[in-house]
């Protein structure tokens, strides 16, 4: 695949020296380079976790009960089930 990619004068300057020394050619180093590093900067990807859904349970409609405010709701359903057993 072909690209263009913008290299920091220093890292062009490198891999430069580093494929005039070992006499490969530039884009290889540069290659090998990506592949060497490119597990490193992987590791800092952070895990995308399944989103949490919460299950939830129908609990009926109390017309007399103010929704709002859901300790007393909890407290009335609490009396209704105790009256009922």
């Amino acid at each position: 695949m072909k690209t263009t990619l913008e290299l920091e004068d220093d890292v062009a300057a490198r891999l430069k020296s580093v494929a005039q020394a070992i006499g490969i050619p530039f884009e290889k180093v540069l290659n090998d380079a990506v592949r060497e590093g490119l597990p490193k900067v992987a590791q800092n990807i952070p895990i995308k976790a399944k989103p949490f859904r919460q299950k939830t349970q129908n609990l009926g409609i109390y017309p007399h009960i103010d929704y709002s405010k859901t300790s007393a709701l909890l407290a009335e359903m609490e009396v209704e089930a105790f009256l009922q057993s």
